[in-house]
């Protein structure tokens, strides 16, 4: 259907699919004889063929993958480790563009992997069950993190224990195949992930192995041979994003040993971006954006982490509007999950509530003050700025189709 329009792109190979009828194509491939086209038995296969025999390609002793998944700050953690690495090798570290992480991103990340590469920092998602397993396949990594386990694409994963399973293929993986070599963290301070027990090398951080300390603004990490590191950044906000740097530091400084003062340099000026956690300015008032995606415990942890600085900070809550939206992909139960999450607001005590998207009564169900003013999306809204006229702090957050930042462009 886009051969056409990719030839006139500039094209110079076509993979096309196997056809019943050749007749189809024969004109394309008479019309373009100094194109090269190739006809496959199914496309995306080869794709995901091509980002394998790519890393096969590009593999010596010295050269590694690290991939990343979880429920929650698997792109944030992937853009701190690749902020981390190449802050030691500029310009030899490869990573996803965007979060190009699912069965057609993963290859193409790899295909662009290039031979002064020293390592690959692939970030992979999965909202299938036997995906992050076939990912793993793909990428073939050294090194591995998962983040955390929470209620994420439980549409078809179905629970919490679905979402384990899912995400610990990546270690399964590791231990199968890199047993001697590879290595991976072990998030123990997550529910389900403190009982995983793999047989390749790894860190459980969270125990007496690798304890952490949260702060105001650091982490500090020590570590069983009695190193200490205490990493800060000004501009994190919240006790998970200081979780995700220190994963991003701990396997950094694996795979860059002697390193240590330029990782934690580079550790105290990450910034965040892609609407992530982010704050910003909009007209007058002052903006935490965190709209790139969401889900029940990333809302739960980010709303939280907000009303501590709310609290920290002495603002006052009638001078906060939160900017909720609906939470996608989450199956059966996706009233119940929004109804809490309604519940959460209610209890944090916030009176000034927007909220965008299809959930909107179930939100209000838990939500028991009458003060919320609901749209179906922000294209039904006309004008954000008067709605929230006289308010200081925006909080704005929902799930990437409801695409929020639009509201504050």
């Amino acid at each position: 259907n886009f051969i056409e329009k990719a030839l006139k792109n500039g094209a110079s190979t076509i993979i096309y699919p196997s056809l019943n009828d050749f007749d189809l194509i024969k004109p394309l491939i008479e019309k373009n004889s100094q194109i090269c086209f190739i006809e496959v038995k199914d496309s995306l296969e080869y794709l995901q063929w091509i980002g394998r025999e790519t890393v096969n390609a590009w593999r010596t002793p010295k050269k590694r993958v690290l991939c990343i998944t979880g429920s929650n700050g698997k792109t944030t953690t992937k853009e701190m480790a690749f902020h981390l690495l190449d802050s030691v090798s500029p310009g030899k570290i490869h990573k996803n563009h965007l979060n190009f992480n699912n069965h057609i991103g993963v290859p193409l990340t790899l295909i662009n992997l290039k031979h002064e590469h020293e390592i690959a920092v692939v970030e992979i998602g999965t909202n299938h069950p036997g995906e992050i397993a076939l990912l793993s396949e793909i990428s073939d990594p050294d090194y591995g993190i998962i983040t955390m386990v929470g209620e994420s694409h439980l549409e078809f994963l179905i629970d919490k224990e679905g979402v384990y399973r899912e995400k610990t293929a990546l270690f399964r993986y590791i231990d199968q195949h890199k047993k001697e070599d590879g290595f991976y963290l072990i998030n123990g301070l997550d529910e389900y992930l403190k009982e995983y027990c793999g047989e390749a090398n790894s860190i459980k951080i969270g125990t007496s192995e690798c304890q952490l300390e949260f702060g105001k603004q650091v982490i500090h990490i020590k570590l069983s041979d009695q190193e200490e590191f205490s990493l800060k950044n000004n501009e994190l906000m919240g006790n998970h994003n200081f979780l995700n740097l220190a994963q991003a530091f701990l396997i950094s400084r694996k795979l860059c040993p002697g390193n240590e003062e330029i990782l934690l340099k580079a550790a105290s000026d990450f910034i965040t971006d892609n609407n992530r956690s982010t704050w910003t300015r909009w007209k007058d008032k002052k903006v935490f954006l965190d709209a790139y995606n969401a889900n029940p415990s990333s809302m739960r942890a980010s709303l939280q982490e907000f009303n501590q600085w709310v609290l920290d900070n002495g603002v006052e809550k009638s001078e906060v509007c939160l900017v909720l939206g609906d939470m996608l992909e989450l199956g059966p139960e996706s009233s119940n999950y929004h109804r809490e999450l309604g519940e959460l607001v209610y209890g944090l005590g916030y009176e000034s509530v927007i909220y965008f998207g299809s959930f909107a009564q179930d939100f209000q169900t838990g939500y028991k003050f009458k003060t919320l003013r609901s749209f179906k999306n922000v294209e039904q809204l006309e004008e954000f700025s008067d709605l929230v006229s006289g308010k200081e702090v925006l909080f704005l957050k929902a799930s990437r189709g409801l695409h929020l930042e639009t509201l504050i462009r």
